[in-house]
């Protein structure tokens, strides 16, 4: 192990999962460190080998000979590390817990499934509680919560929530199968003169992210129906000639199992980035640590294996 000599402790965990992701973002993430603390210790790492360690191909990040070299050396120095310093290694089947996490039902209904399923499979002695998480949601209510999943605006709810991204989504327009609309392209005109459901999580009045779309857009719809979850609202379109707007990956699973077609808006929709949120006074808590580390792997799963298509677009709407 001589290049390991005199190296700095503190920096031989990063060294490890910046080579093992090949990536500064994910091993940044998978640390629980900012990207620029790791990207300033991957400098100081290039110094003391004297070698790039990570370089560029394409697209991706991939070792040098020396850092392939290395890996084996470092694997094996910080399971000694961690033997003489670090704590007992976690058995997630040891867990005996309740998981709570808090998020809107759109979110659940693409990524729940996976990470139940793991938990099953991986801590049977643990369970999940999912809660809907809005706007709305009282920010004394937090503590209560062991995971949140939400939008970027989620930010501004504490200086004590800690972070990181977890996926992009895009929005649609949902219509039934057989709509009057859904034989020809979804034209404004046509998008603001028929009646439309909305998603609305209490009667408070706060704005959705749809009504943001809508709003820069400067149209005023017709709501005849408001509702409280997504569900409810693709219910209310499968069985009748209301249009709603709606996360991509959601409308999907619905077209691929109800009365649901997809359009595109006839107008720009910005897309959302959904961040994994948690309380820092459980950074350490190892149990915790594990359950955001198989959160943060399984929604990056589901949100790719339900990944936005073309497939159950309108005809209209598909580019040729």
């Amino acid at each position: 192990m001589t290049h390991l000599r005199n190296l700095n402790l503190n920096l031989l965990p990063i060294l490890q999962a910046i080579l093992r992701t090949g990536n500064i973002t994910r091993a940044s993430e998978q640390l629980n460190m900012s990207q620029s603390a790791v990207s300033d210790a991957l400098s100081k790492l290039r110094l003391h080998f004297k070698d790039e360690l990570l370089l560029r191909s394409g697209r991706k990040m991939v070792p040098t000979s020396l850092a392939q070299a290395l890996l084996p050396q470092i694997d094996d120095a910080a399971e000694r590390v961690s033997r003489v310093f670090g704590q007992p290694v976690l058995d997630p089947a040891s867990i005996r817990r309740r998981f709570i996490l808090a998020t809107p039902d759109a979110v659940i209904s693409v990524i729940g499934r996976r990470i139940v399923a793991s938990v099953q499979r991986e801590a049977p002695g643990a369970d999940v509680q999912f809660i809907p998480l809005s706007a709305t949601t009282r920010r004394d209510q937090l503590a209560m919560f062991d995971l949140m999943i939400g939008p970027a605006l989620m930010r501004s709810w504490g200086e004590h929530l800690s972070q990181h991204e977890l996926y992009e989504e895009s929005f649609v327009c949902i219509m039934r199968k057989g709509h009057p609309l859904s034989t020809s392209p979804l034209t404004r005109e046509r998008y603001w003169s028929a009646d439309h459901a909305a998603y609305r999580p209490d009667a408070s009045g706060i704005r959705t992210v749809e009504d943001e779309f809508i709003a820069a857009e400067g149209g005023i719809q017709r709501e005849v129906v408001r509702v409280p979850n997504f569900w409810l609202l693709a219910k209310f379109v499968e069985t009748s000639d209301c249009l709603a707007l709606m996360q991509r990956r959601l409308a999907v699973l619905l077209a691929e199992t109800g009365n649901i077609v997809i359009a595109d808006p006839p107008f720009a929709t910005n897309r959302m980035m959904f961040y994994l949120f948690w309380d820092a006074v459980h950074q350490n808590d190892p149990e915790h640590r594990w359950f955001r580390g198989l959160v943060t792997r399984e929604a990056r799963v589901a949100a790719d294996i339900e990944a936005p298509d073309r497939k159950h677009l309108l005809q209209s709407d598909r580019k040729a």
